[in-house]
């Protein structure tokens, strides 16, 4: 476990609100801090605002109120309008959505971890090593040359983390990861989140998978159904509360 006492945050959710346009709030007035190399799991039922919040953090959202800083700068479309900045961030931090079908588009499994590295404008050894490389990680070198919409559910899962693996992010934003994998694929899937970890990376999962948060948190950020932070903190701390987890509408 990471420990985050006596660090500088990485990401600094500050007051942040955001709504959709006739459907109402979809956070209001959240605040936490993001650590480096921890991995932190925001936790909440259908609806609270948790895949709203990744992408916030992506900058594929900006709030309306408050405000997000990636390493002490402030996440604004302005911010984003800088091709030097908006390239390095999007190097280093990366979403995995929800719904592999709509992260994958390209003819064939190779297309797919191709494209990322082929965007960052790198050259044809490098391209080939990084998916070589991500086929292997994820154990899909049989899958190549097949067609992403053909797949199951868990191996365009694998696909998805896997052309997302060849920009070696430093952060990785994983929206209900484990949502519609079987319980062998989640085991995996908890395996890779770990190695994943294990290798300085920082993991920030929204879930309301209590199972895999047990197994994987740092800390939990824990979402209300008011789209509020109920609370922040270590699993120890949140996961034994029968109460807090069933007004979470967890339970």
């Amino acid at each position: 476990m990471t420990s985050v006492q006596n660090k500088l945050p990485l990401f600094s959710v500050q007051n942040i609100t955001y709504a959709y346009e006739g459907s109402g709030t979809a956070l209001d007035a959240v605040s936490f801090d993001l650590f480096a190399g921890e991995t932190l799991v925001l936790l909440g039922s259908n609806g609270c605002g948790k895949s709203t919040l990744l992408k916030l953090l992506d900058g594929l959202y900006f709030a309306a109120a408050g405000k997000i800083l990636y390493q002490d700068e402030e996440l604004s479309e302005e911010r984003f309008r800088d091709e030097a900045f908006n390239g390095q961030f999007r190097r280093e931090v990366g979403l995995v959505f929800q719904d592999s079908d709509v992260q994958l588009f390209l003819p064939s499994v190779t297309d797919e971890l191709a494209f990322a590295p082929l965007q960052m404008d790198l050259q044809g050894d490098e391209v080939r090593r990084r998916v070589e490389a991500a086929l292997t990680t994820l154990r899909i070198e049989g899958l190549r040359e097949r067609a992403p919409h053909q797949l199951s559910s868990g191996e365009k899962k694998r696909v998805a983390l896997a052309s997302l693996l060849t920009l070696d992010p430093a952060v990785w934003l994983l929206d209900e990861p484990s949502a519609g994998l079987d319980p062998r694929s989640v085991a995996w899937l908890t395996s890779f989140i770990r190695e994943q970890s294990a290798l300085g990376k920082t993991m920030v999962l929204a879930t309301h998978d209590l199972q895999l948060t047990r197994e994987v948190a740092d800390r939990i950020c824990l979402l209300n159904e008011a789209h509020q932070v109920e609370l922040v903190g270590r699993p120890s701390e949140i996961l034994e509360q029968t109460e807090l987890l069933r007004s979470a509408n967890l339970l």
